[in-house]
């Protein structure tokens, strides 16, 4: 299995930090708190997207707030509860990546319907939840280490089934390049991929009434024809031509070569 946090070229301190972090992956106790592991069958392949810092320097990039409005005396304590309830925040991430893919294995075995059932009465879950959390295991799988950082309410959001797959792909591509994802970040691109699939829906709609209209020109007169032609239909028409005609020149483009 591909090692996590291979790195010949890090501090002592710095493995010392991914230690522990390893061994809260695999199911350590963290103060007081027994984490569950991650199935390790879904971390394969998984790549390191760059090298982590200690951890005060990498929440420190996570943590856009200006702590000179906080009096001197105070600031420290506040950085240090701020870098610790991200590190709690982390382990949600990685306890509802468990619980999606335990619930995963569940639905499998028996089925959707008594799934449906068994979340209700043997959990005391509403099944939306349920959905949810195997929605991060099913999405994201292994990948989700790499956004364990932003809280769980944005990852819920990232997976939710009306996001593009594009979407997961930028923020995923966003961390493997050693950028830091922020909330932010997650929104925008949530929001521009879902106006690109609004765009191409109605390209499709239009492209289809244009269609629609020319089968009606081969099977009728013109005179019942014409009054069909909406603007909105000539442009609908316009741009279905336009488009075979580039799927054409494509086509004899890849034959002549």
């Amino acid at each position: 299995m591909v090692d996590l946090f291979e790195n010949n070229s890090i501090s002592a301190e710095q493995r010392q930090d991914e230690a522990a972090y390893e061994s809260m992956s695999s199911g350590a106790t963290l103060e007081g708190e027994v984490i569950p592991p991650a199935p390790r069958h879904e971390l394969e392949g998984v790549t390191r997207p760059f090298n982590f810092a200690s951890k005060a320097a990498t929440s420190a990039l996570l943590d856009g707030f200006d702590y000179t409005q906080i009096h001197e005396a105070d600031r420290t304590l506040v950085q240090t509860q701020a870098n610790c309830i991200r590190e709690k925040l982390k382990t949600q991430v990685r306890e509802a990546y468990y619980l999606g893919d335990q619930l995963s294995i569940v639905k499998d075995k028996i089925g959707h319907g008594l799934f449906r059932k068994w979340v209700k009465d043997a959990l005391n879950l509403e099944i939306r939840t349920a959905e949810r959390l195997m929605l991060i295991r099913k999405r994201l799988g292994g990948r989700y280490q790499l956004l364990s950082h932003l809280p769980l309410t944005y990852l819920h959001a990232l997976t939710a089934p009306s996001v593009p797959d594009q979407a997961i792909e930028t923020c995923v591509a966003m961390a493997k390049d050693g950028r830091t994802v922020t909330s932010a970040d997650v929104k925008r691109i949530i929001e521009e991929h879902k106006s690109k699939e609004k765009r191409k829906a109605a390209q499709r709609e239009q492209q289809n009434d244009a269609l629609d209209l020319l089968k009606a020109l081969l099977d009728t007169d013109l005179e019942r024809f014409i009054p069909m032609l909406t603007p909105r239909k000539i442009a609908g028409i316009s741009a279905y031509l336009k488009k075979l005609q580039h799927q054409r020149r494509a086509t004899s483009s890849r034959a002549a070569a």
